[in-house]
């Protein structure tokens, strides 16, 4: 009570940097714990680096979701990458991750495409990366990696299926029915994780036969589980050709 008191009286970043040790000592909880560093932050800036540390500690360890108060100030971990740690890979993974949590789209690409010259197993980055391009519509960035990474997309069966999303919305038809045309495998992907584009690729491919077996399949269970909300997702597929 007393620190709290000197903080609140003649804020000082010592003071600031003492009430944090003691918050974290006793585990008073996020909200009182992230205040004061943002606190200080805000005020002062954080130049001591066992106190941004501390606070990427926290970061890596407290999870990420919007939902938990208050958010994480991603500004002070931005500043502990410029100190270039040997932990930099998994912060900056983490900090990718927060700020694609944090609906900061553009950022998060940033950092994914700055661990992709640096990670020695892309795929699961690629997969990030492409998933941005298709929310915020970039599909000629897409279209680049496809090109430059080709050799990565094409013996990944999950990247191919995101491969097929970026070649239908750009309207690349050709490419896209070369892509299905491998045994059905990228195909039968696609129809798993998202049967939506499936329909209306299969739709725009003209390939109403193969559509018309999936949809009376999946009506089919639906009927047999009596799943209400399943019967119209399939009456939505069903509406995609008339």
């Amino acid at each position: 009570k007393e620190l709290e008191g000197l903080v609140l009286t003649y804020s000082h970043p010592k003071s600031l940097e003492k009430l944090i040790d003691l918050y974290m000592l006793r585990n008073v909880g996020r909200e009182k714990i992230l205040g004061a560093f943002h606190e200080l932050w805000m005020t002062f800036g954080i130049d001591n680096p066992k106190t941004v540390s501390k606070y990427v500690s926290l970061f890596m360890k407290w999870e990420l979701s919007s939902r938990e108060e208050p958010e994480f100030e991603l500004a002070i971990i931005e500043k502990y990458l410029e100190l270039n740690p040997e932990d930099m890979i998994a912060i900056e993974r983490r900090l990718a991750e927060a700020y694609k949590e944090y609906d900061q789209s553009e950022m998060a690409l940033e950092h994914y495409l700055r661990l992709l010259d640096v990670v020695k197993e892309k795929s699961e980055i690629l997969g990030e990366i492409l998933d941005i391009c298709i929310k915020k519509e970039l599909y000629g960035d897409a279209m680049g990696l496809f090109e430059k990474y080709s050799d990565i997309i094409d013996a990944d069966v999950s990247l191919r299926v995101k491969k097929v999303e970026v070649m239908f919305k750009a309207g690349k038809l050709q490419e896209m029915g070369e892509l299905l045309d491998d045994g059905g495998v990228t195909e039968r992907e696609l129809f798993d994780e998202n049967p939506h584009v499936y329909f209306n690729v299969m739709k725009r491919l003209g390939r109403l036969e193969e559509a018309d077996k999936k949809l009376n399949m999946m009506l089919n269970e639906a009927l047999s589980r009596g799943d209400a909300k399943r019967l119209r997702e399939v009456g939505a597929f069903y509406s995609i050709f008339g």
